[in-house]
């Protein structure tokens, strides 16, 4: 079961792993080894249907940070094709 303080972050690193994806092309899910506790905490949350009703979406993750803290920069080469499929522009959600 969670813990109160699972409960604090996971909405934190949910903005993390959007911005993370969207600015730099970094699945922070599939990063290997020396985050497999990452990957195993992500798991279990979404393992959870309580969980689910409440989980963040990458889209309103992506269009609300800017407002919130400026705008990014992207931090690798060729990004456009992975950022319009964040937003649903290019072959996203169909």
């Amino acid at each position: 079961h969670p813990t109160s303080l699972d409960l604090l972050y996971i909405s934190h690193v949910e903005r993390m792993l959007a911005s993370v994806m969207y600015w730099t092309g970094i699945d922070m899910r599939s990063l290997g080894e020396d985050y497999e506790g990452l990957r195993q905490w992500l798991d279990a949350f979404d393992a959870s249907e309580v969980y689910l009703g409440t989980k963040g979406d990458y889209y309103t993750h992506i269009k609300d940070i800017p407002p919130q803290y400026g705008p990014g920069f992207d931090l690798a080469p060729g990004l456009e094709s992975v950022q319009r499929k964040l937003v649903g522009a290019e072959d996203g959600w169909g």
